[in-house]
């Protein structure tokens, strides 16, 4: 039986992961991340406003964008320990729901809600399995979120942290991602680690990686 594990995102992926865990605390995220002369958040920057500047856009503050499957994508990517025979697997969410909050031409926020149930690999058994209690126990655990406690530009660099939940487990995470946003349209690549096992996600760790790669796409 091929053995994987998964992990997410949000969005990402989001998630999404250069994991820095811990638990969902804004504060702690935003140590993480660093802070410091010459950092901004996405929201004073992203729409190419500098802090404290007046913004046009001010009276589409808190304006949402919808997320679903058909304009974002979080993928992952597994393998095993034998780096003669790693044996990678692909798989992807297929069902997924939530939003990006803008401040005028800026992201000030995301959020998705993945239906892990929807779960697909490149293998049914391995499917079957990663559904199964020994990964994401989708009939306790059917789904899995992730929302943004910062998003921070630094040196033309974007960088996410959110607290991503699974297996009814919070922790927080950052990762790089290239983010855009114009004229109330939003673009996001991420490609970034996550370790299963900071979730209670251990099985079979002495034979499958517990770094799970994660990939995650927004247009919309």
């Amino acid at each position: 039986m091929h053995r994987l594990f998964v992990g997410l995102s949000l969005l990402g992926l989001f998630s999404i992961l250069a994991v820095g865990c811990s638990s969902g605390n804004p504060d702690t995220a935003s140590e993480e991340t660093g802070g410091g002369a010459g950092t901004e958040t996405a929201g004073d920057t992203t729409g190419g406003e500098t802090e404290g500047a007046e913004s046009d856009s001010s009276a589409d503050a808190g304006a949402a964008i919808e997320l679903n499957a058909e304009n974002t994508t979080i993928a992952f990517k597994g393998v095993h320990t034998d780096k003669e025979k790693p044996d990678p697997h692909d798989g992807k969410f297929n069902s997924l729901s939530g939003k990006v909050t803008m401040s005028g031409e800026s992201v000030a926020g995301i959020e998705v809600e993945i239906q892990v149930e929807s779960m697909t690999t490149d293998s049914e058994k391995l499917t079957a399995h990663l559904k199964s209690p020994d990964f994401f126990n989708v009939k306790e655990n059917p789904t899995a979120t992730f929302k943004t406690t910062e998003i921070k530009v630094a040196d033309g660099a974007t960088t996410v942290t959110g607290d991503l939940t699974m297996l009814g487990k919070t922790q927080s995470i950052t990762f790089p991602a290239e983010l855009s946003a114009e004229a109330g349209k939003v673009k996001l690549n991420a490609s970034f680690d996550v370790d299963r096992t900071a979730f209670g996600m251990d099985y079979g760790v002495d034979n499958i990686e517990k770094n799970v790669a994660m990939t995650i796409s927004i247009d919309a």
